[in-house]
């Protein structure tokens, strides 16, 4: 699953109105489901700065976690990967894109 524009605008780290609505299903299907795992990579490419885009990408993957470590059981096992980890992000499309990979069983 591939979840488009979660943050509010430009360079902001915190989830929208329109991010928790459009997580929504994916909440309801873990919380019905509370021995999948999940995995969550971030990628933001807001701009041609590598540092600033790994900075921005960690504070909005922390307060995504912080918001979904509220919202869903405790035995849903979540992992959080910052793929703009690497010297080697730094496009300037002004997106950011989570792609979630949802496994049955615990990690």
């Amino acid at each position: 699953m591939y979840y488009d524009d979660l943050f509010g605008p430009g360079a902001s780290v915190e989830l929208s109105e329109f991010g928790i609505e459009r997580l929504e299903p994916l909440v309801r299907f873990l919380t019905d489901n509370p021995s999948m795992s999940a995995e969550m990579k971030l990628m933001c490419d807001i701009t041609a700065d590598a540092v600033f885009n790994r900075l921005l990408t960690e504070n909005r993957l922390q307060n995504l976690q912080e918001y979904l470590y509220r919202v869903l059981p405790p035995t849903v096992s979540l992992t959080f990967v910052n793929v703009c980890g690497n010297s080697n992000c730094n496009s300037a499309s002004g997106q950011s894109r989570l792609a979630v990979v949802v496994e049955e069983g615990a990690k």
